[in-house]
């Protein structure tokens, strides 16, 4: 229920009441931690049950339970989402970083008068928090394999990490890259973590893909990666996890551009204060040696 209006609300069907177009497309919530807690965040479509025309895109925010839970988190509807909340008739909604900056954005398509339109709105919101990027790959090559064989994102790989909060308590957390591919999941390509307010090292992160038939799973351990961290692990050769490659890039947080102006701001009050005080020390050795050449004159005289 909106606690807005006080209308009850539910889960938007797509279009269309052919039996394989509702089979195709189903009541999915997607994941993704929007605001970079540590928890994963839903982003779902509802459907007014007072207005059928009336249908909203929405996130499903994960916090803290106030009241008697077991597992002590609850999901608070975000009605009012910017941008999303403009867009009217919206029947897929889902997220994905469209600037490579840790911050999930939004995607979200709308049918109108038989014509789809795709949307992508900008996560504007500063949470002021760490992320941890990680993308398996699948390792193969074609013809050349001297090079790094990239490969494509594959279904599957698991990845976690373990870390120490502020507070000293272990953290674990882990992730399937692509777990579904049926009835139009729109799942992430690469596993997101949000780290929250810990800006401490990455004590260990596992990478393991799955094996054929009959055989252990393969799986490689990397220590101390730095948070804010886009990671690329290239599984080649997947049998030799000792050659599995990681290709490691840092995206600066806002708090480095912060400290980087304040740093500019003070060198260059600091360059303004020495040049004052050196503008004045030459008006007054300037007025010294006037008054020392006056002085001369007048003992001559």
């Amino acid at each position: 229920m909106n606690p807005n209006d006080q209308t009850v609300w539910g889960f938007k069907l797509p279009l269309g009441a052919a039996a394989l177009v509702r089979a195709a497309l189903q009541v999915t919530l997607r994941a993704g931690d929007v605001d970079m807690d540590g928890y994963p965040d839903f982003i779902t479509v509802l459907q007014s049950k007072k207005d059928a025309t009336d249908v909203r895109g929405v996130i499903m925010r994960n916090i803290p339970c106030s009241n008697n839970c077991t597992s002590g988190r609850t999901l608070e509807i975000v009605w009012d989402v910017p941008g999303l909340k403009d867009i009217p008739n919206v029947q897929i909604a889902a997220f994905f970083d469209l600037f490579e900056d840790g911050t999930l954005d939004i995607l979200a398509a709308t049918n109108t008068k038989q014509k789809w339109k795709m949307h992508a709105l900008r996560n504007t919101e500063i949470f002021d928090s760490c992320f941890l990027k990680v993308l398996v790959l699948g390792g193969l090559c074609h013809h050349n394999c001297s090079v790094d064989p990239y490969g494509t994102n594959q279904p599957g790989p698991l990845v976690r990490y373990n870390m120490t909060t502020q507070e000293g308590k272990p953290l674990v957390s882990t992730s399937v890259q692509l777990s579904q591919s049926a009835h139009f999941p729109l799942q992430l390509p690469y596993s997101l973590f949000g780290l929250g307010q810990t800006p401490n090292f990455i004590d260990v992160l596992t990478v393991s893909i799955p094996a054929s038939f009959n055989k252990s799973v393969h799986k490689r351990e990397w220590v101390q990666i730095i948070p804010n961290s886009q990671i690329v692990i290239i599984p080649h050769p997947p049998n030799d996890e000792k050659k599995w490659v990681k290709r490691l890039f840092v995206t600066p947080s806002h708090l480095v551009f912060l400290t980087c102006i304040a740093l500019i701001g003070t060198c260059i009050f600091l360059c303004l204060l020495v040049a004052l005080l050196h503008w004045k020390e030459r008006r007054e050795d300037k007025k010294e040696k006037m008054q020392d050449a006056y002085r001369f004159h007048f003992d001559a005289m």
